[in-house]
């Protein structure tokens, strides 16, 4: 995951996201797939790939948070 920004020429640069950048935007990704796992208008389907999505970002966010906490 990385972020773009901007040099003094106006070209994009990568910056590479802390630890703690990814572990609160894959906290944001796993709420919006907790709120479109229960929604009752979707299909088993679409629900269950919701519900995978959720536990594939609540993983991240483990993960992130043991670097994060490691580098404080």
């Amino acid at each position: 995951m990385q972020r773009q920004t901007f040099d003094d020429n106006g070209k994009k640069v990568p910056f590479k996201l802390t630890a703690q950048e990814k572990m609160l935007q894959s906290a944001r990704h796993a709420s919006v797939c907790a709120e479109r796992a229960q929604e009752q208008h979707r299909s088993q389907d679409n629900r269950e790939m919701w519900q995978d999505s959720f536990e594939h970002h609540m993983r991240d966010y483990r993960r992130f948070k043991k670097q994060a906490d490691r580098e404080v």
